[in-house]
């Protein structure tokens, strides 16, 4: 176990093991940011999906602002899929879901992980964005 206790090296260690995964990588988070760090991410993750490599990522609808497209089109590709949890029923604007039903719309899951083929894992409290690297 190792301590990754600065920005940089907890974003080179994420970025590392999409690209020396050999079979699957398995992703959840709370927030992904379309800023150069998340973006990098997912440039590394749809390379490996492109090697073969099965890739999951499961993302919380509430912290995906403006990432719809993008993620609809890595989902498309084969090895990777993309899945929101407790996704809002109107995509835009999103807040109108919390008018709607605000207690279901309010339960959320903060998990923050990337497991790489089963037997390395990158566990914690940094979302995906510039601001946490």
């Amino acid at each position: 176990m190792v301590a990754l206790g600065n920005g940089h090296d907890a974003l080179a260690s994420r970025l590392t093991l999409a690209d020396l995964v050999e079979t699957s990588i398995d992703a959840q988070y709370y927030i992904w940011h379309d800023d150069t760090s998340g973006l990098l991410l997912l440039d590394a993750l749809h390379r490996a999906a492109q090697r073969g490599v099965r890739v999951r990522l499961l993302l919380d609808d509430n912290g995906i602002p403006g990432l719809d497209p993008l993620l609809a089109t890595l989902n498309a590709q084969e090895n990777f899929q993309v899945r929101l949890f407790n996704p809002s029923t109107v995509r835009s604007p999103k807040y109108l879901g919390y008018a709607i039903d605000f207690f279901r719309m309010n339960r959320r899951m903060h998990n923050k992980s990337m497991i790489a083929d089963g037997s390395a894992a990158i566990i914690g409290g940094r979302n995906i964005g510039d601001e946490y690297f």
